[in-house]
């Protein structure tokens, strides 16, 4: 068997005598790459970047306290927020609103009467759709697409839809909250009327009146019955803790309210979508420098084994 050793030389020695059809499996390959660069379609990239805005700022507590008046509130969300929106945007409703809304199951070419085409659909989508946080902490949304319009169409679609779908997250807690308040509001004011009417009854029937103090509160009264008199004190006493629990609520009510109908978007946007003039794929160049060096590669290895292949068929022959 030749043990002759492999290095530099045999290397050089290996790809003299198999030049030709390295040389042609180059070529080939070469010429192969630059036919399937011009027959990929042309992708066009559209981008929108933007920051999740902090929607505690239209929370009642920073509306209407007066303990926050002096603090700066941040005007940007934190990382809950970002997650939120990513989570959003990366949602399955989402996509199967851009699918729709888009039909991108045409552009896509795909048979809709194949039962799984929604999932051809979106596979297909994903693979040219991108969600991520820059290294700036904001969020970045691309999209890829064989029309550079509608690749910034879809783009500024999915950021309107983030924006109100963050917003309904967060409105609808607020719009609960309201609702809660607006019921223990109309409960108490229920009370507050029902106790009046009770007060009214006892003072008609047992004479009641008042005979000494200023305001309600420190008056003093009297009346035909003490025992009556006694229930009255009672009723008086709930009627103005009732009061004051329905002005509280009143109030909250109110504030809560305020703070539900606040109208903001929930997405600073520092980039808007806009057509791209240029191509982002297929970078044709890279395509064929690719394939050119693979094949050479290949093709070296190839000639290679084929002398090694040479030399164990003689040792064999010679061991015979």
């Amino acid at each position: 068997m030749n043990n002759k050793p492999f290095n530099l030389i045999e290397l050089i020695k290996i790809v003299l005598k198999w030049r030709i059809p390295i040389i042609v499996l180059i070529a080939v390959a070469a010429l192969g790459g630059v036919v399937t660069s011009f027959v990929m379609d042309e992708h066009y990239k559209s981008k929108s970047v933007f920051f999740p805005t902090n929607l505690s700022i239209t929370d009642r507590q920073m509306l209407f306290s007066e303990a926050t008046g002096d603090m700066l509130p941040s005007y940007f969300g934190d990382e809950r927020d970002i997650e939120r929106v990513l989570t959003i945007a990366k949602s399955e409703p989402l996509v199967d609103f851009m699918i729709n809304r888009f039909e991108l199951y045409d552009v896509y070419n795909i048979d809709t009467t194949n039962e799984q085409w929604k999932f051809y659909a979106k596979r297909q989508f994903n693979s040219n759709f991108t969600a991520k946080k820059t290294k700036l902490g904001a969020i970045s949304i691309e999209i890829l697409d064989t029309d550079p319009e509608r690749a910034a169409q879809m783009v500024n679609t999915i950021v309107r839809v983030i924006d109100q779908r963050n917003l309904e997250t967060v409105q609808n807690m607020k719009s609960g909250i309201v609702s809660s308040f607006e019921k223990k509001y109309r409960e108490k004011q229920k009370e507050v009327n029902k106790l009046t009417d009770s007060l009214s009854e006892l003072k008609a029937k047992y004479n009641i009146e008042k005979v000494a103090g200023g305001s309600e509160e420190d008056a003093n009264y009297e009346a035909s019955s003490p025992t009556a008199l006694t229930q009255f004190e009672v009723l008086k006493s709930r009627h103005e803790n009732a009061l004051e629990e329905l002005t509280r609520f009143s109030t909250l009510y109110e504030q809560y309210e305020v703070s539900a109908e606040q109208d903001v978007s929930s997405l600073y946007i520092l980039e808007k979508a806009y057509p791209a003039n240029k191509k982002a794929k297929p970078v044709r160049w890279l395509i064929c420098v690719a394939t050119t060096l693979i094949a050479t590669v290949l093709a070296v290895i190839g000639a290679i084994m084929a002398e090694k292949f040479k030399d164990l068929r003689q040792a064999l022959r010679d061991a015979q």
